[in-house]
């Protein structure tokens, strides 16, 4: 059954690569309760929402050449789009209605020293490190929580679990990380 529907993602892949109109159609209908699920929690504002899935359809189809299944699966990749395309929106709502324009102007003239830069990647990598190596029941958690921005109410609803031991779960799981980010001696560079 799992090779049926790879095959059948495969040539929606390919339809939307040849650019047929109707592949755009199937994609929606097909992914589109996923790409709502990832934005909601992000964008709140269900208009906002409606937006931001039509950008994200936009995306895929401007840039499906880009998806490489030697890099993850193909749901992975949309996720990974419509969580940016969600936070890209919040961001740019912020800038519009909260930042004047002179200071608008300031942050983007000021860049990082090239040290800083190089420091930065590096504790990022670091910090990528420590979650892929978390088990993947902890791995999936931190990632709905702070990556999807998912609710700890939805979290517990959905793995039918108490709100209080998905807490118990994440903070456990902050202070794992803790102490990895202590033993790489990342606070004394800062």
């Amino acid at each position: 059954m799992r090779v049926k529907r790879d095959k059948k993602e495969q040539e929606l892949i390919l339809r939307l690569i040849r650019r047929e109109e109707s592949a755009l159609m199937e994609f929606i209908g097909r992914y589109d309760s996923l790409l709502a699920y990832i934005v909601r929690p992000i964008v709140k504002d269900e208009r906002d929402v409606e937006e931001c899935l039509s950008d994200i359809h936009y995306k895929i189809w401007e840039h499906i050449q880009n998806y490489s299944p030697e890099k993850g699966s193909f749901s992975t990749w949309l996720s990974t789009v419509a969580r940016n395309t969600a936070m890209n929106k919040i961001r740019g709502k912020a800038n519009r209605e909260d930042v004047p324009l002179e200071e608008e102007t300031v942050r983007v003239h000021s860049e990082k020293s090239v040290e800083q830069q190089v420091i930065r990647r590096e504790q990022t990598e670091y910090m990528q490190r420590l979650i892929r190596n978390l088990p993947s029941r902890e791995r999936e958690l931190f990632y709905r929580k702070y990556y999807y921005y998912q609710s700890v109410e939805q979290i517990a609803a959905e793995l039918g679990t108490s709100r209080r031991s998905v807490e118990g779960k994440l903070y456990r799981i902050r202070k794992k990380l803790q102490t990895g980010w202590k033993e790489a001696h990342f606070d004394e560079k800062d």
